[in-house]
């Protein structure tokens, strides 16, 4: 049968290489699926580059991947019919659109509307005009597969549309209403609208989700694609009757007469059908619309007049009551600090198993990882409630930034998640202040500065033209970066001033877009829109370099200069010499002397600066003296001491504050990072610490201190790692000694706060002691502390006695050995016995066992056997089947990325490297495992062979980040 003889008109939009054009094809309907055997009729036009459209468009200067502003979407009128007996969907929709005189400009033209879509074909597509009495029908489409715009005109001169409006008086723009049939796919990549499946009893239960950022919408309803063209959506959807259908908004349930509506729950299946009305939504963009169809329970509560549901696939309820609480706490927090109330009366969470991101922040109805919502009060580890916390708070925050004001284009992407990194730690701090989140903020940033000083950064604000490359935005540039400079403005202009200002700004872009340069000028004019540009218009970060001297008994004198911290290495093919050496930032700089009290240098905006303060000393029977440049982290900047201002705050490190002995160490190790000190001048500089904090002799413990200490041991001994096959004696003799100095620097440590048992739960409040103890575990087992490894691997030996040499687990999915260890640190566990390499077998004991129950675990135990696995580097035979394990269909897609990240620990990388080098025949299936365990070398020839050329760009290895 001829595909052009059974539809009117069929767009294919999908999976085509090249430029597709469609005229009238005739007036029959017909049915889908046959289209699919003759896609060979299709008439494809091969393009190696992006044509111009400015003849679509009136002559308009208008970028090829964007949609021109002279068709104005104003409301959505959307039903679908998804068929989960054989994974399609139908839809059809109305779109009220304006049309302006722009879009007009020619009156001898045909008038054209240009949309966005992608992987469905479109069945059917009319326009109706204000109130011309007819429907007008498409006359011709365009489908450019490249931009996923399709170009569609119809059967009216835009001459006529010209006339109409001046007999009716309509002096800029006149309303019309798209009318379009079509059907897609449901996906299974986790983009679009998707399958995402759960095992309850052996039986596999397969729900659809939607994700649409940044441009999948387009996959599930043509639409205008951007994220400044907003519009109000009324949903429908026709369900299967026994399944949970929730949305953006309210919905209300009516009968249907229908009877193909297949669906498996985990109690039966049934072809019923219902019909689910959505209220219309407020305006908002369409990569914020959301559905999902499943089978879920939720728990529910309310606060400020807003209902909330966490919903999830069957399991035990109890691990949703956590979420539960910290959502209606933290969104009642954030509608007060920032004055504005969320928009709906309902705010729905999900749960989602095959879910690629951490979470997304849909309007009225947030989905999960599942781990990043699911978690147990007494169960989990202090660690995943800390993620739960943040997570919520995140994206409960992005109702404000980014739904309610969303950016104009992904440019600003940095606006929502700059903001929401930034306010998750504020949401998150104020509901649990017991957990020290600020902590982690700290440790995070410190991370995203040294990316920042590397050769592959980029700035926050970035031109973007192909919206499909937004998605290396999403890094730690956009979020950490522009959560730490958030946190500098915020203490620039202080916590009520900045609140202050950005509620104005709020109201003022409500329901509406905006830019960097707005939130600026919200913020404080012209002054600090100069100031914040030097911030987020140019990459890199600042290192002050200090040298200081000795005035007189009464004055200290400061020689202060910035330039760009990189790397200390002379020139490179990629870098020069003087690479980004005339670069000046606007720091905003304050001293803190040892009486607490603060010198404010106001904007530090030259190369260089001196000055002279007061000397001060401490009054208590210390009398200690030091000037601490950006206490606090106040500014997003390195900080270089001379020998004299560091010397004085070693010997008065006992008197600063957690987070500004953590700045004084994590500032040193980033030093050593880009080569500015020597790595033995590092180890010499933490043993001085090491020596004054004396820890057998101090009750207090600053685990944030402590943490930073532990990555960077862990930095040097990876370059240890790549040297394991040196034969070199001095080099194997010196790796030696330096893990026995990496035992010497923590084991003081750990006989201060260690312990495997479950009493070390009876210390849960104290919070650095929680968090401390799962990373020095984990650094111990590294660094082959024997005696570490030997107990924990009694511990794990206890656990497998008490079930006949097995590993049990409870109703929950959690192991079940509660009586005997803790909780906290039951990943560090799994890899201290992975790490008892002995003749015995003891790591294969664990590594059977934590193999045999990972398909029944529930997915935090899941995600803590992933990221233990790499322990068993030494076990070459263990390291082959862990990658095997790791690829096969037992892991989920979206966890596997974890799983390889955790196998190519130390020596591991290049052992694992070479298996998969063997089993892809010599090419690995995706450039993202490339990136898991080659050398940045290795990455970049395997990049160029699937994508081409890199052009010279120094290529980043991703890191593995659940979150």
């Amino acid at each position: 049968m001829n595909l052009f003889s059974i539809f009117a008109f069929t767009l294919v939009i999908g999976r085509i290489n090249g430029y597709t054009q469609f005229g009238d094809f005739g007036d029959e309907h017909g049915t889908f699926w046959s289209t699919f055997a003759n896609d060979e009729e299709l008439e494809i036009h091969k393009k190696p580059n992006v044509p111009s459209r400015s003849k679509f468009i009136g002559g308009l200067d208008v970028s090829p991947y964007r949609l021109p502003s002279s068709i104005e979407p104003v409301s959505y009128n959307i039903t679908i019919h998804p068929f989960f007996n054989n994974f399609t969907f139908y839809g059809e929709e109305t779109i009220d659109v304006l049309i302006h005189k722009q879009a007009i400009f020619n009156p001898n033209d045909w008038l054209l509307i240009e949309i966005n879509a992608f992987d469905i074909m479109i069945n059917f597509c009319a326009i109706y005009i204000d109130e011309m009495p007819h429907a007008i029908p498409m006359r011709e489409a365009r489908v450019d597969i490249t931009t996923q715009i399709v170009a569609i005109s119809f059967k009216i001169k835009n001459e006529q549309i010209l006339k109409y409006m001046q007999k009716h008086d309509l002096k800029h723009s006149v309303k019309a209403m798209l009318y379009i049939e079509y059907i897609g796919i449901i996906q299974i990549d986790m983009k679009g609208f998707y399958i995402s499946s759960f095992r309850y009893e052996g039986k596999m239960i397969h729900n659809a989700v939607t994700h649409f950022e940044a441009t999948n919408a387009r996959k599930f309803y043509p639409c205008f694609d951007e994220p400044a063209m907003k519009a109000t959506f009324t949903f429908t959807l026709i369900a299967p009757k026994h399944a949970t259908v929730i949305g953006n908004a309210l919905a209300h349930e009516k009968e249907s007469k229908e009877n193909n509506c297949y669906f498996a729950k985990h109690d039966g299946e049934s072809w019923e059908c219902k019909k689910v009305e959505f209220e219309t939504s407020p305006k908002m963009s369409t990569y914020l619309t959301a559905v999902a169809i499943g089978d879920y329970q939720f728990v529910e509560g309310e606060e400020n007049d807003v209902k909330q549901r966490i919903y999830f696939p069957v399991q035990n309820p109890k691990r949703a009551s956590f979420a539960l609480h910290m959502s209606l706490k933290v969104l009642t927090y954030f509608a007060h600090l920032l004055d504005m109330k969320y928009p709906l009366k309902k705010m729905y969470s999900l749960a989602v198993n095959d879910f690629k991101a951490g979470a997304m922040e849909n309007l009225g109805m947030v989905t999960y990882r599942d781990i990043r919502l699911m978690c147990d009060e007494d169960k989990s580890t202090l660690s995943i409630k800390q993620h739960v916390a943040l997570v919520i708070a995140h994206e409960f925050s992005h109702q404000w930034f980014g739904n309610l004001v969303t950016m104009s284009w992904w440019s600003d992407i940095w606006l929502n998640e700059g903001f929401a990194a930034f306010m998750e730690f504020v949401g998150g701090d104020h509901v649990h202040p017991e957990y020290a989140l600020w902590d982690t903020f700290f440790f995070e940033t410190h991370r995203a500065m040294l990316r920042d000083g590397s050769a592959e950064t980029h700035q926050i604000v970035l031109k973007v033209e192909d919206p499909t490359d937004v998605r290396a935005l999403f890094d730690g540039i956009t979020y950490h970066k522009g959560a730490g400079v958030l946190h500098m403005l915020h203490a620039y202009l202080g916590k009520q001033t900045f609140f202050h200002k950005i509620q104005n700004y709020l109201k003022k872009y409500k329901f509406s877009n905006a830019n960097t340069q707005q939130l600026f000028q919200e913020l404080g004019g012209q002054k600090l829109i100069e100031m914040m540009n030097s911030w987020v218009r140019q990459p890199g970060t600042p290192l002050i370099k200090v040298e200081s001297s000795v005035v007189s008994a009464h004055k200290m004198r400061f020689s202060l200069t910035q330039e760009r911290m990189r790397p200390n290495f002379g020139a490179s093919q990629f870098a020069p010499a003087r690479f980004g050496s005339e670069q000046t930032w606007q720091i905003p700089l304050k001293i803190k002397n040892a009486q607490n009290k603060f010198e404010d240098m106001d904007l530090f905006k030259t190369k260089s600066v001196e000055f002279e303060v007061s000397r001060v000393y401490s009054e208590d029977e210390h009398h200690v003296e030091y000037y601490m440049l950006n206490p606090s982290m106040m500014s997003f900047a390195f900080t270089y001491y001379d020998t004299l201002s560091l010397n004085l705050l070693i010997k008065s490190f006992n008197k600063l504050d957690k987070i500004d002995q953590f700045l004084v160490i994590a500032d040193r190790f980033a030093l050593m990072n880009f080569g500015f000190i020597a790595a033995d001048e590092f180890v010499n500089f933490l043993h001085q610490i090491a020596m004054v904090v004396a820890i057998e002799h101090n009750d207090a413990v600053n685990s944030l201190m402590w943490r930073i200490v532990i990555d960077s041991l862990l930095y040097i001994d990876d370059i240890f790692c790549e040297l394991h096959h040196a034969r070199n004696e001095q080099l194997q003799s010196l790796r030696l000694k330096f893990r026995h100095f990496a035992r010497d620097l923590l084991r003081p440590v750990w006989d201060k706060i260690g312990g495997f048992g479950r009493d070390n739960n009876a210390h849960e409040k104290i919070s650095d002691t929680v968090m401390l103890r799962p990373f020095l575990v984990s650094a111990l087992v590294r660094f082959d502390d024997t005696d570490v490894i030997d107990k924990g691997f009694e511990i794990l030996e206890k656990c497998l006695e008490l079930h006949d040499g097995q590993f049990r687990l409870d109703s929950d999915g959690y192991i079940d050995c509660a009586e005997i260890l803790d909780r906290n640190i039951l990943e560090q566990l799994l890899e201290a016995g992975l790490a008892k390499f002995d003749a015995k077998g003891d790591d294969e004991l664990v590594f059977e066992e934590m193999i045999a129950i990972y398909s029944n675990a529930n997915n935090e135990v899941q995600s803590m056997i992933l990221g233990a696995l790499g322990a068993v580097y030494k076990n070459a035979r263990l390291l082959q089947e862990g990658v095997q394990f790791v690829l096969s269909h037992s892991v989920r897609l979206n966890v596997k990325g974890h799983g390889m990240a955790s196998l190519r620990r130390c020596y591991g990388r290049q052992l694992v490297w070479k298996d998969l080098l063997k089993r892809s025949r010599g090419a690995p299936r995706q450039v993202g495992m490339a990136a898991t365990f080659a050398t940045q070398g290795v990455y970049n020839l395997v990049y160029s062979y699937f994508f081409g050329s890199h052009h010279g760009l120094i290529l980043k290895l991703p890191e593995s980040k659940e979150r």
